[in-house]
């Protein structure tokens, strides 16, 4: 086998790593993009978990920048790596500089929506299997808003903008679950 071939084989491998950790990190995500190992979960953004994702993404940096020094990748690849770099980087400089989940209260609401959202909008599975998920995530929604709350625990901080954003989504979202959602289970 190649060098480049190892080094693909390799960096497809940590490629995979990354989306399953990924993908358990953000289960809504994963619905959108058609992966639905993850249907019945729904984001854990405790500060615990937050930190810890983040401390993998920027242990995914280094190990990237190693794959960028030691290894022979294919031109693909190595367009793959600079995306994912260019990616990470912006998620990492982001929660830095913004602090989102610290501040912005439209995070939490908003992720209520659209994970219920994801398993409405496609017809992936039967309506049954999304409807189990549907109800586990609908369960876990108020652990989600309890999580905003004690993250956002430093009104100050949070620009007057935001707080305007959230006030708009939470009353969005109070429709969509009092009408959407509502709708849906009638049909079923």
């Amino acid at each position: 086998m190649s060098n480049s071939n190892l080094g693909n084989a390799a960096f497809d491998r940590l490629v995979d790593e990354f989306l399953l950790e990924r993908w358990g990190f953000n289960p809504t995500e994963a619905t959108f993009e058609g992966i639905h190992d993850f249907d019945c979960d729904l984001e854990q953004l405790d500060q615990s978990s937050l930190d810890l994702y983040f401390q993998k993404e920027e242990s995914l940096l280094y190990k990237l920048d190693e794959f960028k020094k030691n290894c022979a990748l294919s031109d693909e690849r190595m367009l793959d790596l600079l995306v994912l770099e260019c990616n990470l980087k912006k998620d990492i400089v982001s929660e830095k500089l913004f602090n989102r989940h610290r501040r912005d209260p439209s995070i939490y609401i908003s992720l209520a929506v659209f994970s219920c959202m994801a398993l409405l909008l496609r017809d992936f599975a039967a309506r049954e299997v999304r409807h189990k998920a549907l109800i586990s995530r609908l369960k876990k929604i108020p652990h989600l808003l309890q999580q905003g709350m004690d993250n956002l625990h430093d009104a100050a901080s949070i620009p007057p903008v935001w707080v305007k954003m959230g006030a708009s989504s939470a009353r969005a979202a109070q429709k969509f679950f009092s009408e959407i959602i509502l709708n849906e289970s009638m049909r079923a």
